[in-house]
């Protein structure tokens, strides 16, 4: 629980305190972990051949491309903490089961064409998904299924 343990206070105000604060920090979250992941482009085909030697140069490309996940990885990670703070578990779950079925479709179609690059695109388009619908459920303040079903006023 990241934002639990960097921004405790988070967790202790309203849905539009929560709303309002983290437009912010997910934008420097983004923009942190895609600076992270520019520098560690540069740095990554020195490192591997360094450690492992040219038997696995080839395994450069592979891993700088699988880069391109850890801003997706992050912002999601933040907002499906705040998904099961502000009692939408089951919008928590609906952004997890729609990302993996298209992950799993993806995989289906990319891998034969792509190969591993196939795997890497779509494990990247299933953290982009989920981020882009764990926003609009926490940000844009989308209703859960509870909500619309009225379970969340009894």
């Amino acid at each position: 629980n990241s934002v639990v343990i960097y921004k405790p206070k988070i967790f202790k105000g309203s849905e539009d305190d929560i709303r309002r604060i983290m437009r912010h920090y997910i934008f420097l979250a983004g923009l942190l972990a895609s600076g992270f992941v520019v520098a560690l482009w540069f740095i990554l085909p020195f490192l591997i051949l360094r450690i492992f030697t040219d038997a696995y140069a080839e395994s450069i490309l592979y891993s700088q491309v699988y880069m391109l996940i850890l801003p997706f990885s992050l912002v999601s990670t933040i907002l499906g903490e705040l998904l099961i703070k502000m009692k939408r578990e089951s919008l928590f779950l609906f952004s997890n089961m729609t990302s993996s079925i298209l992950t799993l479709l993806l995989y289906f179609v990319l891998i034969p064409s792509l190969g591993i690059m196939g795997a890497i695109v779509a494990s990247i388009l299933f953290f982009a998904v989920q981020s882009v619908l764990r926003y609009a459920m926490v940000l844009d303040g989308l209703p859960s299924v509870d909500d619309i079903r009225g379970l969340n006023n009894v």
